[in-house]
């Protein structure tokens, strides 16, 4: 999930509004009123409208998604701008508003290469902890989609999300993502991508809404990581 995926970047941004406020923050998972019934649970280890038509369904979808991204604290709503998420076979890639490449996994290696908010490196094949899941009995919908709902609940965050069965991707690449707990929640979603979101923390939560969907393929020049840009040269020679 897009979510998880960003979540050093958004929890560096809820931080900063905490920051701000100079408050303690009361943990969200504690508003239960505004969770929608649940039933089934499972337990597991460690506004462009898209058209609703053979370009998606049927077969895994290679394209991208813009999400609108808000941080909510109790106090403070901070817009953290457009996100925009690339998936295509085994590969994923985040692009913020201005072009600049935020993350892109790597599938050979198992690995996210983070570039902004700070460069890092994650190894996506190690276990992110336990979670619960439970299936949602309401919809939502989503860019003209009936969505289907799901929570799950770790041991620093609950998240709810809504997905279209008709809008998914093959989960057999993805087997050992367990980062965000991606494997996990692509084998309860049967490979559907969670298209809106809000994700609970401690500090408040991170909304991801989308815009926008759009189908289309890449070569292999587009999961390539950036190169670091050479120093200027030295004027004096």
């Amino acid at each position: 999930m897009v979510g998880d995926q960003t979540m050093p970047s958004v929890l560096n941004a809820l931080r900063c509004v905490a920051a701000v406020l100079t408050v303690s923050l009361c943990g969200c998972a504690a508003r239960e009123s505004g969770v929608p019934r649940a039933s089934a649970k499972v337990a597991v280890p460690a506004a462009t409208l898209a058209p609703r038509s053979s370009t998606f369904e049927h077969k895994p979808f290679s394209g991208e998604i813009v999400y609108r991204m808000t941080a909510k604290a109790p106090l403070a709503t901070k817009d953290l701008g457009e996100l925009h998420y690339f998936i295509s076979g085994a590969h994923w890639k985040h692009v913020d508003q201005d072009g600049a490449t935020r993350a892109i996994y790597d599938p050979d290696t198992h690995l996210i290469h983070y570039f902004k908010p700070e460069a890092k490196v994650v190894d996506a094949s190690r276990s992110d902890g336990s979670a619960t899941f439970v299936t949602l009995s309401d919809t939502r919908v989503v860019l003209g989609r009936t969505c289907k709902g799901i929570q799950w609940t770790t041991s620093d965050r609950k998240v709810t999300g809504y997905y279209d069965p008709e809008l998914f991707v093959d989960p057999a690449p993805f087997t050992n993502h367990h980062f965000g707990h991606w494997a996990e929640t692509l084998a309860q979603t049967g490979g559907a991508l969670i298209l809106w979101s809000d994700m609970e923390f401690a500090q408040g939560d991170i909304i991801s809404d989308p815009i926008s969907i759009r189908a289309r393929e890449f070569d292999a020049s587009f999961w390539a990581l950036p190169q670091p840009t050479p120093p200027p040269a030295n004027p004096g020679g």
